[in-house]
């Protein structure tokens, strides 16, 4: 199992699939959400186990959407989370290292 919502409901997903740029190296995140909570995932490209990248709690209101987006002018990952009264809001999850 990789998530529980204690009392609350699981209102979306989004699995992207993340191309790295200038390499040929791939990510899958699964991005889920609940009424007041946000977890992000990431699937191993050793074994296949999801490992949660972080938890985005105190969400304003019901999440309607969410997405995970890599950003390869700054080598990061995001997670954009938009809810039911018309908020957005963004929070970095990965900083991915320089490759020398």
């Amino acid at each position: 199992m990789l998530q529980t919502f204690v009392n609350e409901s699981a209102l979306c997903l989004s699995l992207d699939i993340l191309r790295l740029s200038g390499s040929k190296e791939w990510t899958t995140t699964l991005t889920f959400a609940s009424n007041s909570k946000v977890v992000v995932v990431e699937k191993s490209t050793q074994d296949g186990i999801w490992n949660q990248l972080c938890t985005i709690e105190n969400i304003s209101d019901n999440v309607s959407c969410v997405k995970t987006v890599y950003i390869g002018e700054t080598k990061q990952i995001w997670t954009f989370i938009a809810t039911f009264n018309g908020r957005l809001q963004c929070k970095l999850i990965k900083q991915l290292p320089d490759k020398a």
